[in-house]
């Protein structure tokens, strides 16, 4: 008997050490005729394969998989007795009950029905903790605007927003300047991302929070720190993670398949909520520095609300980046696909959806932008230009914004642009084979689906 108890021990062990160890990734070098060839991580030019396989942690899968009957049970999300459960635990932290009209409620309500039929467990328990998060942080808004009316006079000075595709190499560029005009502009950090645009609690613990977030997405779904520039707390970071707070960013269809809210994004009306989120936000952090700031910000609902943002603020540098759209795609799929994976399990029809979707969007938004009389956007492509010739763009930045270019800008700006290229060590070569698409197909899909996008009843 104590034998076998022993086996049955060690077997244990031993599944548990192999669940929580990562997936393991694939290499592969490219070929003359553009597929790939697998190789080991040291040869010359290998890159990891990445496609629509999960690298979610296999204890995290595991759960999932052992929780899913009984899942609706275990974490309730769209019934009324839930949703008050939550409004009320926000009041009671919060100490307030004006949730105020910085987001769209319908949108919130649509959210948690979505998660109900698509999220699995550990996805139902992240999206209830966001639905928290999104009640709490407008209740805190509206708390400091009724406490300190002084708040809605601060005035913004010529923000610097660049208005970026995703996927464009935007956050590399965004980093940079931030580095380089430390005491110029003020952007937003990491820690204002995962731990919140401000302090809810008692105590300011948003560092430690980002920390703590940073740290399990490294371990939970490892390829988001390849592919995005997520390294530290105090690290800047552009802030579309805001715009989840007025259920109007691209952050939530991005995170769980929704057409409805995808379309509902580019609604006039929805980039109004985004802009006037973030401008009484840098109101508040403006308010609460207590001197005036120089905003640098970066989003692709910028891009997408412009007219008004231009029309509100004359004084604002704006700076369009962009991509081709033949490599943005499969850039696009590969992450949106893998990032899913943290909160249900994505049908790769419904990442296809999605990527067609914002496809479109930027490229609409973008052609309105530019074609708008005496724009001043200055634009940036994505490519070896933006990585290989940084100094260039970064210079034409400067000059944009009335940003200093002397001696000394030049010497932050060289030594700040070595440290940041030097971040990415690792490339990525995307499987489209697992979307049933080639380069060939993504080339014939860009060209042609803005005209075949199904219609979405608002």
């Amino acid at each position: 008997m104590w034998i076998k108890l022993s086996l049955a021990l060690g077997g244990m062990a031993v599944l548990f050490g192999l669940s929580i160890r990562p997936v393991p990734y694939q290499y592969v070098t490219l070929q003359p005729n553009g597929g790939w060839k697998e190789a080991s991580p040291n040869t010359e030019g290998a890159r990891i394969l990445l496609g629509s396989s999960s690298f979610i942690l296999p204890l995290v899968r595991a759960i999932n998989w052992v929780g899913d009957p009984f899942k609706q049970w275990l974490v309730p999300l769209a019934n009324d007795m839930t949703v008050d459960a939550l409004k009320q635990k926000a009041i009671a932290l919060i100490g307030h009950d004006d949730f105020g009209d910085l987001a769209d409620w319908d949108a919130f309500h649509r959210l948690l029905q979505v998660g109900e039929e698509h999220c699995h467990l550990l996805g139902r328990l992240a999206l209830k903790e966001m639905a928290f998060k999104m009640l709490a942080y407008n209740l805190k808004i509206q708390k400091l605007l009724k406490d300190h009316p002084e708040i809605k006079d601060e005035t913004i000075d010529r923000p610097v927003l660049l208005m970026a595709f995703t996927r464009t190499g935007a956050t590399f560029l965004y980093q940079v300047l931030a580095d380089i005009y430390r005491e110029e502009l003020k952007p937003t950090y990491s820690y204002e991302i995962f731990g919140g645009p401000i302090a809810i609690g008692g105590q300011d613990r948003r560092m430690q929070e980002a920390e703590k977030a940073l740290n399990d997405l490294a371990v939970v779904n490892p390829p988001m720190k390849l592919l995005h520039e997520w390294i530290a707390p105090d690290e800047p970071e552009d802030e579309p993670g805001w715009y989840q707070y007025t259920l109007m960013g691209v952050v939530i269809p991005f995170s769980f398949p929704s057409e409805w809210h995808h379309a509902k994004i580019y609604q006039p009306e929805s980039q109004q909520l985004n802009f006037r989120l973030w401008e009484t936000l840098n109101k508040i952090r403006q308010w609460q520095a207590g001197k005036k700031l120089r905003f640098l910000m970066k989003a692709p609902e910028h891009l997408f609300g412009y007219p008004q943002i231009a029309q509100a603020y004359p004084n604002a540098t704006f700076v369009s980046v962009s991509r081709d759209e033949e490599s943005w795609y499969p850039s696009s799929l590969i992450m949106t696909h893998l990032f899913r994976q943290m909160f249900v399990h994505p049908r790769v029809e419904d990442t296809i959806a999605f990527a067609d979707r914002l496809l479109c969007g930027q490229r609409q938004a973008l052609q309105v932008a530019h074609n708008l009389p005496n724009n001043t956007i200055l634009p940036v492509q994505f490519g070896k230009y933006l990585f290989t010739q940084t100094m260039d763009v970064v210079e034409q930045i400067a000059i944009h914004a009335d940003l200093p270019w002397d001696d000394d800008a030049k010497t932050r700006a060289q030594q700040v642009i070595q440290k940041r290229l030097s971040w990415k060590k690792e490339k990525a070569f995307y499987k489209l084979e697992d979307f049933g698409l080639s380069k060939e197909l993504v080339a014939e899909r860009v060209a042609t689906i803005c005209d075949k996008l199904p219609a979405v009843d608002l």
